[in-house]
């Protein structure tokens, strides 16, 4: 099942993302600040009370990327985090949280103005970067920064539905 996170699930969200991101840089803090923010959401895939992963996706405003690189005045969902416990890891778990945080923006695509669903990636993880792919994600050329442990950022992107033009009455 997956299913909305409540605040009981903040510590160990923390501590998975801090585990599943060490390499990246130090999560410990990244994380509760994203998930104070009013537009931020995370999912907890659980079975019987285990807990086995997680998303967290964001909205926000006016930062989408469209064909030529130029910024557009809508909104986005950006897939700011998805972990899952090693145990649990190349049995699917990953996919289907990816789908489901998929779904959620295709769902409210039309009423929030959604163009894409967004990630960056590491550049060196090769598996997280076939999973996005072999998702319908594709990658988006320029320079999106770097990781504190070093490693290059990759964006990738998901168009969603076409946003209905915005109309004042």
């Amino acid at each position: 099942m997956i299913r909305r996170a409540t605040p009981r699930d903040l510590p160990w969200l923390v501590e998975l993302g801090a585990r599943a991101f060490a390499a990246l840089g130090d999560y410990r803090d990244i994380l509760p600040a994203w998930l104070e923010q009013d537009n931020v959401s995370a999912w907890v895939a659980e079975h019987d009370g285990d807990r086995r992963g997680f998303t967290v996706v964001g909205i926000f405003v006016g930062d989408a990327v469209v064909p030529g690189g130029a910024p557009a005045d809508e909104n986005v969902a950006d897939l700011l985090a998805l972990a899952v416990e090693p145990t649990w890891q190349s049995r699917g778990l990953g996919r289907r949280l990816l789908d489901h945080a998929v779904a959620m923006a295709s769902a409210t695509a039309g009423a929030a103005r959604l163009r894409e669903l967004r990630l960056c990636v590491a550049d060196d993880n090769f598996i997280g970067q076939r999973l996005y792919r072999t998702s319908g994600f594709e990658r988006v050329v320029g320079d999106f920064g770097a990781y504190p442990g070093g490693q290059r950022a990759v964006r990738m992107v998901y168009p969603l539905a076409a946003a209905a033009p915005f109309t004042t009455r």
